[in-house]
């Protein structure tokens, strides 16, 4: 059970359902999130980022963040939903 805030800055308490994605339309396979963050992506045959785990677990989740922020065609994303 994590306490997040939202985007609108109110509270939620209850488990989170975070996911990373990438938009394998926007990859260019620079890999930058890989070297971050090998446990979540890897680079596929094809040149692209592909997701290893989908669920985010809460020790990578500073690494995924960077990740997707230090994405240069910002091709990754971090999903809140029920999966």
């Amino acid at each position: 059970m994590v306490t997040a805030i939202g985007d609108a800055g109110e509270r939620r308490d209850g488990p989170r359902n975070l996911r990373a994605a990438v938009d394998r339309t926007a990859c260019c396979g620079y890999a930058l999130c890989v070297e971050i963050c090998p446990d979540m992506y890897e680079l596929g045959d094809d040149n692209v980022v592909h997701i290893i785990q989908a669920t985010i677990p809460d020790e990578l989740m500073e690494r995924v963040r960077r990740a997707v922020e230090l994405c240069p065609q910002s091709a990754l994303s971090i999903e809140e939903g029920d999966f």
